[in-house]
């Protein structure tokens, strides 16, 4: 065996992405493109490419606790429950929504940076690409979670003022919520 030296393996991102599902059609037409097929054969038409395109099986992850989602990218949920969370200046975590099974998840144009999803369970996902009612539908989940958050949010903060306050009039104190 002949030693191959790093700097002598070059791979465009088509070609490692093509191994998973992510291969484009367009990518054949890409003069930065270097084919996977050895030369003595014809390249393939653009149909045979999208045809091939289609088969092949989308990016499907498994991740582990505390493993973060890719950025940039959606995901469909198969397994597991993920976070979605950002921090404030002071660097505490903020959650913003709690993700299970079945949920749509993305960090595609976040509204807020930094976006982290983060795993919580041993969680399986599967690489999606959002249609327009797709993404409605996150962003009303979206929106119903926040709201279900932020009230929990109230609720504890009532409950640690409330705290605070027993504990100016009693001497025995008082426990905080868990």
């Amino acid at each position: 065996k002949t030693p191959v030296c790093p700097s002598e393996i070059r791979h465009t991102p088509e070609q490692l992405l093509s191994g998973h599902g992510l291969l484009s059609a367009n990518a054949l037409l890409s003069s930065e493109f270097t084919p996977p097929w050895p030369k003595s054969l014809p390249a393939p038409s653009l149909a045979d490419a999208m045809t091939s395109s289609l088969l092949q099986r989308p990016l499907q992850l498994t991740l582990h606790p505390p493993d973060v989602l890719p950025e940039g990218m959606s995901w469909r949920l198969h397994e597991g429950y993920v976070r979605s969370a950002t921090w404030d200046l002071e660097g505490e975590s903020i959650t913003l929504g709690l993700w299970a099974p079945g949920d749509l998840i993305t960090s595609e144009d976040p509204v807020l940076n930094p976006l982290e999803l983060q795993c919580l369970t041993t969680v399986v996902v599967e690489h999606i690409e959002l249609d327009a009612s797709e993404q409605l539908q996150h962003l009303l989940r979206e929106r119903q979670m926040l709201a279900e958050l932020l009230t929990i949010q109230r609720i504890r903060s009532g409950d640690q003022f409330a705290c605070g306050e027993l504990q100016g009039l009693s001497s025995s104190g008082c426990s905080e919520p868990g």
